[in-house]
């Protein structure tokens, strides 16, 4: 629970509770695609003793299960793009920038 300061976890976690301006701008969806492109690399550094046929296999594979996780969570985090929570991307650092993405999020919001 995001309010429960008795959490040990909570209290280590130096982001505590200041993560939703960032989760309101879709910055998660960036950070996942960064970690993606990461792990594609390694991916073809792993395969590379592979036949042809196998490595086609296992980047299949990989590609669907990316595609698995990035819909688990697109859908587990949608609704911070959406009203009123995207409200809160006004509490980004970069004035500017919250007021643009605020204003962008707006309009793919349809309303």
């Amino acid at each position: 629970m995001a309010g429960d300061f008795n959490n040990p976890m909570i209290k280590s976690c130096p982001c505590a509770c200041m993560m939703a301006p960032y989760l309101a701008a879709g910055y998660f969806f960036c950070f996942l695609d960064d970690l993606f492109g990461q792990a594609v690399q390694e991916i073809l550094v792993l395969t590379a003793g592979l036949t042809e046929n196998d490595r086609a296999k296992v980047i299949s594979d990989w590609e669907k299960g990316r595609e698995i996780i990035r819909f688990f969570f697109k859908r587990k985090l949608d609704y911070w793009l959406q009203l009123p929570c995207v409200m809160f991307v006004l509490g980004l650092v970069d004035e500017e920038e919250a007021i643009s993405v605020y204003i962008l999020q707006f309009q793919l919001s349809n309303y």
